[in-house]
């Protein structure tokens, strides 16, 4: 029996069709041994669902560490941001999932990348007002100007929340004053 059938077949025995949904469900689940199989029945680690969502995707905001760490091993791209979805750092970011962004890290990801809200992983992370995420993503050169869509910098964002602490710490690390959004505002 060849590896490849073997491998649908194994599948199968455990109620998987052998698509692309039943392996990001199977990520989602963080089922690792269906994700092993798949990859070994021939799907590819960048797959998609029908809506766009890949492997990596759904373990990412489905806070699956071992999945999302298992499929970037197996050769999932970090910085794919299928149709209108975030590239995982991004969906990571926004989940404020300190785990999650800390090993992606370590695949080199497109720091710059920004989400389908025209937001970097930095902006969210300035949002949900995490001072050690949002450091370490400066120490891996994130943008500490790059506004969203709005023109809105992690400052303004900082500053309109508060954030007295974060402020500082952008301030520290080269955000500028000057750098107001659209509407002028700084």
């Amino acid at each position: 029996l060849d590896p490849i059938q073997a491998a649908k077949d194994e599948l199968k025995a455990r109620d998987y069709l052998v698509n692309e949904t039943a392996m990001v469900n199977a990520a989602r689940n963080g089922d690792l041994e269906a994700l092993v199989l798949f990859m070994q029945a021939g799907l590819d680690a960048n797959i998609r669902n029908p809506f766009g969502e890949t492997p990596l995707l759904a373990a990412t905001t489905s806070n699956n560490y071992a999945a999302a760490n298992l499929l970037l091993d197996l050769g999932a791209d970090i910085n794919l941001a299928p149709g209108r979805r975030d590239p995982a750092l991004v969906a990571a970011a926004k989940e404020n999932n300190y785990q999650m962004v800390m090993a992606f890290l370590n695949y080199d990801p497109e720091i710059w990348r920004l989400g389908r809200d025209g937001r970097s992983a930095l902006w969210h992370t300035v949002k949900n007002g995490n001072l050690d995420l949002t450091q370490t993503l400066i120490d891996h050169e994130a943008d500490v100007n790059e506004g969203d869509s709005f023109g809105v910098s992690p400052l303004i964002l900082a500053v309109q929340k508060g954030d007295e602490a974060m402020v500082l710490l952008l301030l520290k690390n080269g955000a500028s004053v000057d750098r107001g959004n659209f509407g002028g505002v700084t």
